[in-house]
């Protein structure tokens, strides 16, 4: 009997030290992070995955006063849905990548930005600074898509 109500004890110690063991909240990710779809570092719906390098209050804040910029770019067969996107020299551009159809990814070489290739229904997000002003091509890498149409500017004002 004594056994039993000392391992009870021993269990239910174990259990209250092991709860404050775990982190609350996932170390933000620097800049320009990729992640893919399901794998985002808050469940918060009003954040996209990539709401590095702020907590994600200060990412939220950021979007309503328009610190940062978002764009949301479908891919399809060898084309993507936007042609263009605007933004300010400094803003911190947010790109939600979705491919519609086939094998595609999105890049923009000045910035580092590179999603990853994704299957058909994928999904994901980059995340960047735009500190250079002038006209970037945003690109699909896959074979010739881009010779092939896929492809836009971002415009740095």
């Amino acid at each position: 009997m004594r056994t039993s109500a000392f391992g009870a004890l021993l269990i239910a110690a174990l259990i209250t030290i092991g709860a404050g063991c775990a982190p609350t909240q996932p170390a933000p990710e620097p800049a320009g992070s990729t992640y893919p779809e399901g794998q985002a570092p808050t469940d918060s719906p009003n954040l996209p995955s990539s709401a590095a390098p702020e907590s994600g209050i200060q990412a939220a804040q950021a979007a309503e006063t328009g610190e940062v910029k978002s764009f949301t770019v479908v891919g399809d067969n060898f084309a993507y849905d936007l042609k263009e996107m605007r933004v300010k020299k400094g803003e911190k551009v947010r790109v939600t990548f979705k491919n519609a159809e086939g094998f595609h990814d999105f890049r923009i070489d000045e910035f580092g930005v590179n999603s990853g290739k994704l299957q058909a229904g994928g999904e994901t997000v980059v995340e960047f600074t735009a500190d250079k002003a002038g006209t970037f091509e945003y690109y699909c890498s896959v074979g010739k898509h881009r010779q092939m149409g896929m492809k836009g500017n971002l415009i740095v004002e």
